[in-house]
């Protein structure tokens, strides 16, 4: 199935619902298109989502093949979530079958500080240990400053680092039965992707409108991206990208509240 055709199906079925909205990035964690921000959860907020990555920029085979990352994330507390995503390679329009499942992983997120008058937010976001292969893993540091600029319009600004080392667990996945065995440090632009996702210095613009929609400016360490969202039936968040002006992003994710739902 095409990615905006799939997109479309998604809209239709999530918007028999409804409850609350989220804007997601890449890996589904609160954030703008490629990198997270650190602002605040609410607790029990459960989230669904869909993104398509272009070949370009792809993070398993840069210019070979194009992605989809599909993730579920959930606010255990207002300061902790929990990321789980599959990161799917595509070809002439369909899923490479022959990767199997893809990419799994499984992230935290946890905010160390809650933002006040005179002190941002700062939260720190980390990526299982136990992976054998991972696109993306995050090991990020991220600070967030809210400012109001009238009743309906306030701009976000965010700053972080993310590491250029992670650790993974050097095994095959033809012997991969302990996760607890062959842990190794790596650096990202040296493992088998070398993807470099969000290592070094990173930083982020968001502007909302009225909490119905906005637009996002970033840098993602290594290239300028911008783009716009729109939240419909205060449940779903439609999310359009420019990678580096020259390839287009694009997303779909449902929110709803668990602790919202009636017995």
């Amino acid at each position: 199935m095409k990615p905006c055709r799939l997109l479309t199906v998604l809209f239709f079925v999530l918007n028999s619902f409804g409850h609350s909205f989220a804007q997601r990035n890449i890996s589904g964690k609160k954030g703008l298109i490629n990198i997270p921000d650190a602002s605040d959860s609410f607790k029990g907020d459960f989230t669904i989502g869909y993104v398509y990555n272009p070949m370009k920029y792809g993070l398993i085979k840069q210019g070979v093949w194009s992605e989809q990352v599909l993730y579920a994330d959930l606010a255990i507390t207002s300061r902790l979530n929990c990321t789980f995503l599959l990161l799917q390679g595509r070809l002439d329009g369909k899923r490479r079958i022959v990767e199997g499942l893809g990419d799994r992983q499984f992230d935290l997120r946890y905010q160390l500080l809650k933002e006040k008058k005179n002190q941002p937010s700062l939260s720190i976001i980390m990526s299982n240990p136990f992976s054998i292969s991972s696109g993306f893993g995050t090991q990020a540091l991220v600070a967030g400053k809210t400012l109001r600029i009238s009743r309906k319009i306030s701009s976000s600004f965010q700053m972080g680092y993310g590491s250029p080392y992670y650790i993974m667990r050097n095994e095959s996945n033809l012997s991969n039965n302990d996760i607890l065995d062959k842990f190794k440090l790596i650096k990202k632009s040296e493992d088998r992707y070398k993807s470099d996702y969000l290592t070094g210095v990173f930083g982020g613009i968001k502007l909302d409108i009225a909490k119905k929609g906005g637009i996002l400016l970033e840098w993602d360490t290594h290239k300028l991206n911008a783009g716009a969202y729109v939240n419909l039936f205060k449940s779903v968040t439609l999310q359009a990208a420019t990678l580096k002006w020259n390839a287009i992003m694009c997303g779909v994710s449902y929110t709803h509240n668990l602790n919202s739902a009636k017995p």
